[in-house]
């Protein structure tokens, strides 16, 4: 969102493809394995470079201007697994 209140979405899908979870087996014991983890997947980290110029704002609305960036909010709507693992957000030219 911008200071003058212009907002700007984009799909993370754009720039780059959202893998699964990596299911993991740790242990080679049943019994083991589901006493000593809870769940049998990973997170799988990966970065994805999104411009600014990308982001789109709906018809008929105030045109995005990045330079005036005021507030970053991601939403997490299109997953199946409803978890997403975010390990740094940053801005860089």
């Amino acid at each position: 969102m911008a200071a003058d209140g212009a907002v700007a979405t984009a799909p993370i899908s754009r720039f780059a493809a959202v893998p699964p979870p990596l299911k993991e087996t740790f242990t080679k014991l049943e019994p083991m394995e589901s006493q000593a983890y809870e769940k049998d997947w990973e997170p799988v980290f990966q970065s994805v470079r999104a411009p600014l110029s990308a982001f789109q704002t709906a018809a008929g609305s105030k045109p995005f201007e990045p330079q005036k960036l005021a507030i970053v909010r991601l939403k997490f709507d299109r997953t199946s697994a409803s978890v997403i693992c975010i390990s740094g957000v940053g801005f860089g030219r």
